[in-house]
């Protein structure tokens, strides 16, 4: 017989108003993140079941999105960067996506970040070929593209910092 995980500290049995129902925790929380409220058949109440825990993995890592930016000095840079980009935009940069149910906001972040990461890297490949392309590049440090003109900067950077600190 294999072992048994204590899924004591994820789950738990309540009974608010002498009812018995299970429920998903987060420890980190301290509150029911999603309860379960069964089903007509076996399959039904494991598929609300696994769907309640699936919930609870995407609204953590919705929560992971915004977590980095609570330390002071990373809260401090990301601050100002929202509060340019809503003077230019008039939108807010917000790394998570709106909270609702597993499906749909698995479906956002979804959207969010494999469409829009896929375009922004899909638009970075086609301004990095014009630049290799272009006639007005030539000559200059970004005549082999942008990759390897901003590489080229950085080690020129690097070199001229070094001779001043000799």
């Amino acid at each position: 017989m294999p072992n048994k995980v204590n899924l004591a500290h994820y789950f738990s049995e309540i009974e608010p108003n002498k009812e018995f129902h299970r429920g998903i925790k987060n420890p980190a929380l301290g509150e029911e993140a999603a309860l379960i409220i069964g089903g007509h058949s076996r399959f039904q109440a494991a598929y609300r079941y696994a769907g309640a825990i699936a919930t609870e993995a995407v609204e953590r890592f919705n929560r992971l999105l915004d977590a980095p930016f609570d330390l002071p000095i990373i809260s401090h840079i990301y601050g100002a960067a929202q509060q340019g980009l809503k003077r230019i935009t008039g939108k807010k940069l917000i790394l998570g996506v709106k909270k609702t149910g597993g499906l749909r906001m698995m479906g956002r972040l979804s959207a969010k970040y494999g469409l829009g990461l896929g375009a922004v890297a899909l638009g970075y490949e086609t301004a990095d070929w014009l630049t290799r392309k272009s006639s007005l590049t030539e000559g200059t440090v970004f005549d082999e593209g942008l990759t390897t003109g901003f590489a080229t900067l950085g080690v020129k950077a690097n070199i001229a910092a070094s001779k001043i600190a000799e």
